[in-house]
């Protein structure tokens, strides 16, 4: 018989960890690469929803072919970890449960370049009625159904509008696919409001779909570590900054990685009229470097906009996404211009001021363009505002401002007026006058 060494405690313990190390990558994967269990009660969208059975098998089979192919689950996964930071920001900001976020995933598997047999496009598929509706733009240059941030923004409204006629987040994804007339046949006036609900195997499958991409995916997102993450960062394009090749170098990232996550840009330049949010892939080492180099991440300025130093002593506010800063008595036209670094007749035209026009103490100004809409829909006009201080009040073009009130230029305003904001107002609407 051959009698074997007798290892130390220390070589003992120094072997086990050799052996760990080896092992815990298919320990983790063993532990990951079971298909979840669906159980007959799902917490979801802040509802407590019981399964019956029939219901609890299709779900389950649902979540099988999810898990079928383990490799393309978690490249889904990844990509989900890579979105999910925006969207559930939106979906916050939006005041809907951040679950939603799911049928993203279930409508497009996070590809905004997808166009369905019907024409429903980008990462929540909408149709054009229903996006131009909750006022996403389409047009030549721009798609923001294919925009991550618009198009989530967008499609929380809708179901948002779906909600507000059932009380019921279920029934409003249901409306999310089939509208709110095709979505009467699957809801029950009892779960009006409720809380918690049944769900039956007679549901609609959309409904039992989305149920199963939660229960899918959502504890192996929890254990990506996606790199590069998405980022939306404000950019004011200039003439010679309009190209994904011209814009890539300020964030040491690929055009090509731009041109993939912005499939809401038709043409290969960005229109200099606005101001856009770019959904930049950034690496995780990168994200303090450019919040450091770059500040067209705070401020979405173009390259002449003032810098930090020469703003410290100033009041500045951040009003639609665009730093402004507030004037005071001492302040001239020439000032501010020679404070933000632009000449006296940008000034001007940024600010929707005619030529030699005095500055007003308290008044916001701004160093490049304002934007054409802005999140709120309505302001009630105080006593002695003109649209004009309004516009700067958002941060929203004043020519744009009165073609959405239909107004004069030289209108004077009522207080108590309701002024439309975002969207124009319709014609049947009157205008309307609150004391």
């Amino acid at each position: 018989m051959i009698s074997l060494p007798t290892l130390s405690i220390q070589s003992q313990q120094f072997c086990f960890k050799c052996l760990l190390w080896v092992l815990l990558p298919s320990l983790l994967a063993a532990q990951h690469s079971a298909t979840p269990a669906v159980p007959a009660e799902v917490q979801l969208m802040g509802m407590s929803i019981k399964l019956d059975q029939e219901a609890q098998q299709k779900v389950q089979h649902e979540v099988n072919k999810l898990w079928q192919n383990h490799n393309a689950l978690m490249k889904l996964a990844n990509k989900a970890g890579m979105h999910f930071p925006i969207i559930e920001d939106i979906l916050s900001e939006e005041q809907v449960p951040s679950d939603l976020k799911y049928l993203a995933v279930q409508e497009s598997s996070l590809r905004g370049h997808a166009v369905s047999s019907s024409q429903a496009v980008g990462y929540w598929q909408m149709k054009e009625a229903a996006a131009r509706e909750v006022g996403l733009r389409i047009d030549e240059q721009v798609d923001e159904r294919m925009h991550l941030v618009h198009a989530t923004r967008g499609a929380a409204r809708y179901l948002k509008k779906h909600y507000a006629l059932y009380r019921n987040w279920a029934y409003a994804v249901i409306a999310y696919y089939t509208g709110a007339s095709g979505a009467k046949d699957y809801t029950d006036a009892l779960y009006y409001g409720a809380t918690s609900m049944e769900i039956k195997g007679n549901a609609h499958w959309y409904l039992l779909r989305f149920i199963a991409h939660k229960i899918a995916l959502e504890e192996v997102v929890k254990i990506q570590l996606p790199d590069p993450i998405l980022a939306a960062v404000p950019w004011s394009p200039t003439q010679a900054e309009r190209q994904w090749e011209e814009i890539a170098p300020y964030f040491q990232t690929d055009p090509a990685a731009l041109a993939q996550h912005n499939p809401w840009l038709k043409q290969n330049r960005l229109p200099t009229d606005d101001t856009y949010l770019l959904i930049m892939p950034l690496r995780n080492e990168q994200i303090a470097q450019v919040n450091i180099s770059y500040p067209r991440l705070e401020t979405a300025a173009t390259p002449t906009l003032p810098t930090e130093s020469r703003l410290t002593s100033r009041k500045m506010v951040t009003i639609n996404g665009m730093r402004a800063v507030i004037a005071n008595a001492q302040d001239t036209a020439d000032s501010l211009a020679r404070l933000g670094g632009i000449s006296v007749e940008d000034f001007y035209k940024y600010n929707d001021l005619p030529a030699g026009a005095s500055i007003q103490a308290g008044v916001p100004y701004f160093f490049t363009k304002k934007r054409k809409k802005t999140e709120q829909l309505y302001h009630i006009v105080q006593k002695g505002e003109t649209l004009w201080s309004i516009s700067q009040q958002y941060g929203v073009r004043y020519k744009k401002l009165l073609k959405r009130n239909r107004m004069q230029q030289d209108e004077s305003l009522q207080k108590g007026r309701v002024i439309w904001l975002r969207y124009k107002r319709p014609r049947h609407v009157p205008i309307e006058v609150r004391e």
